[in-house]
């Protein structure tokens, strides 16, 4: 079971700050990083990030939570009723169980990277076993990763929002204080950026990681939403305070310091990386940046292990939180031995999007049980577009999926759904008046 409704009264703030720390992460703002030529092209960056936003909040937030909200069901109901039963335990019970496990283990590899860096530029760690890297090390990092994350597994979507208003506070401070400190190189790097001809890959919007990391929570995260949608104010905040303004101010904070490190050396401009940046200079307290960006990914850490929780049978307790979080933790670390295991969290997004196409062409169109199987097809359908880059995809489209086509299954999806009912209600209607 994925999360639903909660009965909980959970304020605006609360809610948009919760999509605010799934956005200003340090796994996506460090997957952004390499497309830093982008900043010497603002009409484009500018076009590409507002496409991102108005897609996140309107085709994937607005639309299915007015369906959601009018019929009164539970998100895992609504998403029954639109493409049947059988359709709907493979999206509730495999899909999102192996994106929550997926996303967990590589936040996860992201999170023991940097506190083992911390760690060894840290000057006064140097007693073992911490001091060294060891298995034992490792361990001890992932208890401390467990204690942090386990007791957001028993409790419900509301109480996690409402724990991760101080986390989001801290991620924004985090990433500002980043760009602040990369300010005095900002003129040089322009000045060298903007002779760069805008390449070809560009073109096709920002790294593809983007909208395959934000679509998936912000669109479990709609029943949590969906009461705030109704008023214009609410709308401002969540819209405004939990989507739009962090995801442009992580884009150009990200864009602008690692194009600013470039003028480090050769390496940041060969191999740009906003965690390189992050530790490149010890000397000015590069551990204690590091520990902090750690922290940026408690919120994420948190609401997967709270998706693979519920997902179980059971009520919620410490014993069934522990457990769901150590497994999640264990699993991390054998797929990190898998050469295809950070790849699991993006092939197990590639349906989240088309199905908001679903359940917003459903929405437009009005329900009907006569639908469903062809809102079922219509959601494969999107699946397969977004899949197509990943046959011709080359370095460095890592995942081999690009925004457009998220964009592109949804819009599949939405049409092949909303001309099928409307079809269908007219057919309908046809026979009863003759």
């Amino acid at each position: 079971m994925v999360p639903n409704s909660s009965p909980e009264v959970t304020s605006a703030w609360c809610v948009a700050l919760f999509g605010a720390g799934v956005i200003l992460n340090l796994s996506l703002l460090e997957s952004v990083s390499p497309d830093y030529s982008l900043i010497a092209h603002p009409a484009w960056l500018f076009t590409a990030i507002s496409l991102c936003a108005l897609f996140l909040c309107f085709a994937v937030v607005l639309l299915p939570a007015k369906l959601i909200y009018g019929s009164g069901s539970t998100f895992a109901q609504t998403v029954e009723q639109c493409i049947g039963a059988r359709a709907a335990w493979v999206f509730l019970k495999l899909v999102v169980t192996v994106w929550a496990a997926g996303w967990f283990s590589s936040i996860c590899w992201y999170a023991v990277f940097g506190i083992e860096r911390a760690i060894d530029h840290a000057p006064s760690i140097h007693w073992a076993p911490f001091g060294e890297r060891s298995m034992l090390r490792t361990m001890g990092i992932a208890f401390f990763w467990l204690l942090m994350i386990a007791p957001a597994a028993r409790v419900s979507m509301a109480e996690l929002a409402r724990w991760s208003v101080w986390l989001s506070k801290v991620s924004f401070c985090a990433v500002i204080g980043l760009l602040l400190s990369a300010a005095t190189f900002f003129p040089q790097a322009m000045d060298r950026l903007e002779g760069d001809e805008l390449k070809w890959r560009y073109l096709l919007g920002l790294e593809p990681s983007l909208l395959l990391w934000a679509v998936p929570p912000l669109f479990l995260g709609v029943p949590l939403m969906a009461g705030h949608l109704t008023t214009r104010r609410g709308k401002i905040i969540v819209f405004g305070l939990g989507i739009a303004l962090p995801l442009v101010f992580g884009i150009l904070a990200v864009l602008l310091t690692t194009a600013g490190a470039t003028m480090l050396g050769i390496v940041h401009t060969k191999y740009p990386s906003y965690i390189a940046y992050v530790l490149a200079r010890p000397y000015k307290l590069g551990w204690v940046k590091m520990l902090v960006m750690t922290f940026t990914l408690l919120t994420a850490s948190r609401l997967a292990a709270h998706v693979c929780a519920e997902a179980l049978p059971g009520r919620r307790s410490w014993a069934k939180a522990i457990a769901v979080t150590a497994l999640l933790l264990a699993g991390s670390f054998a797929l990190w031995e898998v050469p295809w295991g950070y790849r699991v969290w993006q092939l197990a997004a590639i349906p989240f999007a088309p199905l908001a196409g679903v359940l917003g062409g459903t929405y437009l169109a009005g329900w009907s049980p006569r639908g469903q199987a062809w809102s079922a097809l219509a959601w494969l359908a999107g699946c397969l577009v977004t899949c197509l880059p990943m046959f011709t995809a080359e370095y460095p489209s890592y995942s081999g999926i690009w925004p457009a086509w998220v964009f592109f299954g949804w819009l599949v999806s939405f049409s092949g759904t909303y001309f099928a009912r409307v079809l269908l209600a007219r057919t309908t209607a046809d026979r009863a008046r003759q």
